[in-house]
């Protein structure tokens, strides 16, 4: 790192502040006196951005000639950090200078398109990103989630062997079993409801016990006693203001699906679009038995857990329904793998 240093400072090269502390920290000598790291790297970001203004000025004509990268975000994409933090609002362009990054390195540093990894904390995001690398550059960047990333270092780990992520129903059916064990101790449920108290009041939460379970939890032994007396409490709500209730739960409806955070389905279960919902509600209230996202018996050729939307036990055997709600090219792509599987599997 020392040499990296002095040939760096030499040639009048961007010096990344991880460097730039390791040196005043192991051999400050190294370091001209008066010398100010922000004050020399401003002005090699200047030079650079001038030596490169062409190259950023075309990177996207015949692509999107709407995109025109501005002056900061040029140096952003030239400063050679170790750690980088982009900070500005939303639609100010950080996904732009994030792909153009990319560009850059493979363009100017001759770096290995294969060997480059971009990471985000959302699917949407990563999938906006990986299209624009892939369809404006052609470019074969991995990009994916920070939790997609580590589930591939699990199937690698664990190869040939089933690993299923915890997801937000499995979550609730071992807090729901909990809750059911610790129901009969009262004493335990006030301790619970106290300490929610005091998250509710941190937090400035709404609620976290509905009123009727505040009002008569005491008055049954088992958890699922209390449950049918609340939906048979429920139900009689309903009969009441018919209308009003239906409302109500298209409301809900839309409220989460614009949230994009679950539908609550009639079996109590959380489904990722109203499409589904509907599904899962037909189902349940014809009786068909049914589970959603059941794991499929066998392992994927890519070592992947293949999740059906919906498993049909029916008679012994096993009938598969997938629900189809997009229409952009990713999409498709997955869709016609899941046709072209189940077609082989019949």
């Amino acid at each position: 790192m020392i040499k990296e240093f002095t040939n760096r400072l030499n040639n009048q090269e961007y010096i990344s502040n991880y460097l730039y502390e390791y040196i005043k920290k192991e051999n400050s000598s190294l370091i001209p006196s008066g010398f100010n790291i922000d004050v020399y790297n401003d002005l090699v970001l200047n030079k650079m951005y001038s030596d490169n203004r062409d190259y950023f000025d075309n990177m996207y004509k015949g692509i999107d000639d709407n995109i025109h990268l501005d002056e900061e975000q040029c140096k952003a994409i030239l400063a050679d950090e170790k750690y980088s933090l982009i900070i500005a609002g939303a639609g100010t362009g950080k996904t732009t200078t994030m792909v153009s990054k990319v560009k850059y390195l493979v363009d100017k540093k001759n770096a290995d398109p294969e060997k480059i990894l971009v990471m985000s904390y959302t699917r949407k995001a990563t999938e906006e990103i990986a299209n624009r690398i892939e369809e404006n550059f052609g470019l074969p960047v991995y990009v994916t989630t920070f939790h997609s990333l580590g589930y591939d270092y699990i199937k690698e780990i664990f190869y040939n062997r089933k690993c299923v992520i915890l997801d937000r129903n499995m979550l609730n059916e071992i807090q729901l079993n909990y809750f059911r064990k610790i129901f009969e101790d009262k004493n335990k449920i006030k301790e619970i409801i106290d300490n929610f108290d005091i998250l509710k009041q941190q937090r400035k939460l709404k609620f976290v016990f509905s009123s009727y379970f505040m009002d008569n939890y005491m008055k049954y032994e088992k958890y699922d006693e209390f449950l049918d007396a609340y939906v048979n409490y429920k139900i009689e709500e309903a009969k009441k203001s018919e209308n009003k209730f239906r409302q109500l739960i298209n409301d809900w409806v839309d409220y989460q699906a614009k949230k994009d955070v679950g539908i609550t389905s009639i079996k109590g279960e959380y489904v990722k679009s109203a499409g589904e919902l509907f599904i899962a509600n037909f189902l349940f209230s014809h009786g068909l038995d049914y589970s959603y996202e059941e794991v499929y018996d066998e392992i994927m050729e890519n070592k992947s857990i293949y999740k059906p939307d919906f498993t049909i036990n029916y008679g012994g055997e096993k009938i598969y329904i997938e629900y189809f709600g997009l229409d952009d090219k990713k999409y498709n792509r997955i869709r016609k793998w899941k046709e072209d599987f189940h077609e082989k599997k019949r």
